[in-house]
């Protein structure tokens, strides 16, 4: 049940405040302390951080897109997609016409429980990325490489390049 507050302020001879519930004024306290706005500040961070778990659960694992850099480094399309606590074995990059796509999954420590857990913000779950290119790639020499949670792919950019699907193949 939701239940809504008004704020009243009455500004007669001597100011006051008061909150409406159910129609009844209720008289509101001064702060005096800085710790209340502390207080108020700690349940807001707490509302924020758990509320993937207040609608389902579900929020946290659908957003999960590892974020990623695309720079033009002389003659080469560089991306750089960060990937922590993967190993190379762990990622795909796949090629399409005009994109790469980067795919993957963050898996959850088997032996870890949930209600073992004091504090869990890490995200779990599979991913996928897409960043479509230029026409001017070409697929055939691009290289990926993954060293310390870092993925790098560097496809060179060329006049008229062939552009067939396939999947790249990551070095250490």
């Amino acid at each position: 049940m939701l239940t809504f507050l008004f704020l009243s302020i009455n500004m007669g001879p001597i100011a006051s405040v008061f909150i409406e519930r159910g129609g009844k004024p209720m008289n509101l306290s001064r702060w005096e302390s800085g710790q209340d706005i502390q207080n108020i500040r700690s349940q807001f961070e707490n509302l924020f951080r758990n509320f993937d778990r207040m609608i389902g659960g579900q929020t946290r694992n659908e957003m999960l897109i590892p974020p990623v850099d695309v720079y033009i480094n002389g003659n080469d399309v560089v991306i750089q997609c960060d990937l922590p606590g993967l190993e190379q074995r762990d990622v795909d990059v796949i090629t399409t016409r005009d994109s790469i796509t980067i795919n993957g999954e963050f898996k959850r420590r088997e032996d870890l429980k949930q209600e073992n857990c004091v504090e869990c913000e890490r995200c779990f779950g599979k991913f996928s990325r897409t960043i479509t290119l230029p026409e001017s790639i070409d697929f055939d020499k691009t290289k990926a490489t993954f060293k310390n949670g870092l993925l790098t792919i560097t496809a060179p950019l060329v006049e008229g390049a062939k552009r067939r699907p396939h999947r790249i193949t990551i070095e250490a």
